[in-house]
């Protein structure tokens, strides 16, 4: 799921950090 967050983020930063605080937030870990 990793690679496909990185694609649809690709065209956004704004995206992409928002994918990243998601993505830490629903970490297992």
């Amino acid at each position: 799921w990793t690679k496909s967050y990185c694609v649809i983020s690709v065209g956004d930063g704004a995206t992409t950090a928002i994918i990243e605080r998601y993505i830490k937030n629903q970490r297992p870990n």
